[in-house]
């Protein structure tokens, strides 16, 4: 478990910064669109090897899969700041997240009856066929026509600029250094999440897809709240409230043996993480100009 984490996140701290660098200089409708091909590409060659009795092969399309989200999440970013008016974005964010926690409700349950019932071959073809789909459906979204900035600068040199202009804005800087710390604090629970579902609720692995859907659900609804309440919140406030509350959260999680009193924290988790992703994401797509938008973005992640 661990070592599937390792592999998910490596490519984050390795890729995130040159994925965003070089997101802020390309197309971003081209690059999420390549980005969905490549992904299900990727699947195909897994599931090729897969077929031969290779099951490490997961830890190859983890790997991949993340190295491509790279390039691509950024340009969604990029996609947001141009299109959204800033004074929707915070209802925009809330919505994107709406659907992002149908997936947390739907996929673990719908995705380990498939897995279940099915097997994994069909498994692997069909998310690589709705990879092409979701490609597909992206012909749709409207183009951005980058403007010209005269001569090219090096990637590093583009890299270096992201820095400085990080470096001038207090404010992200303090944003990136609360992330790094709660994120390294979610990188040490996460995988003993499992742990603490058979050894305090003695529970088997297959009843984290219920946890998962409580979490989504809390999501969906914190999604639905944010978008009326966040603009009325101070950013700060927020967050103070927001990593306090998920401290709070992991403690009882963890000490809790009552299978209501630790479903309802993940549920009141969802709920905060709405908020807490608004308070982090709307400053950064208003504040930051266009074209750095992938590099602020990538450093953060």
């Amino acid at each position: 478990i661990s070592i599937v984490s390792v592999v998910e996140y490596l490519p984050m701290f390795i890729f995130a910064y040159i994925g965003g660098t070089l997101a802020d200089q390309w197309n971003p409708k081209k690059t999420m669109i390549w980005g969905d091909y490549l992904s299900a590409v990727s699947i195909l060659v897994v599931l090729l090897v897969v077929s031969q009795g290779v099951w490490q092969a997961v830890f190859v399309v983890t790997f991949m899969s993340t190295v491509i989200t790279q390039f691509s999440v950024p340009s969604s970013v990029i996609m947001f700041k141009h299109f959204v008016p800033a004074e929707q974005i915070n209802a925009a964010i809330s919505f994107s997240q709406g659907l992002q926690s149908i997936y947390l409700i739907v996929g673990p349950i719908l995705g380990t009856l498939l897995y279940t019932s099915l097997g994994m071959t069909f498994s692997l073809a069909l998310i690589a066929g709705l990879f092409v789909v979701s490609a597909t459906v992206q012909f749709l979204l409207p183009g951005i026509q980058r403007e010209n900035r005269g001569e090219k600068l090096g990637i590093l040199t583009e890299m270096g600029e992201g820095f400085t202009f990080i470096r001038q804005h207090w404010n992200i800087k303090i944003l990136i250094m609360v992330m790094t710390v709660f994120c390294l604090g979610q990188g040490l629970l996460q995988p003993l999440t499992v742990f603490v579902l058979d050894q305090r609720l003695s529970l088997g692995k297959e009843s984290l897809q219920w946890f998962f859907a409580l979490a989504g659900t809390g999501l969906l609804i914190g999604a639905g709240l944010s978008a009326v309440y966040s603009v009325k919140l101070p950013t700060r406030k927020v967050l103070v409230a927001g990593f306090a509350a998920f401290g709070i959260f992991a403690v009882v999680e963890v000490l809790s043996t009552n299978l209501i009193l630790t479903g309802s924290m993940y549920f009141l988790n969802g709920i905060v993480a709405a908020f807490v992703q608004v308070a982090i994401s709307a400053p950064l797509i208003k504040q930051v100009d266009e074209n750095m938008v992938g590099r602020v973005n990538g450093l953060m992640t």
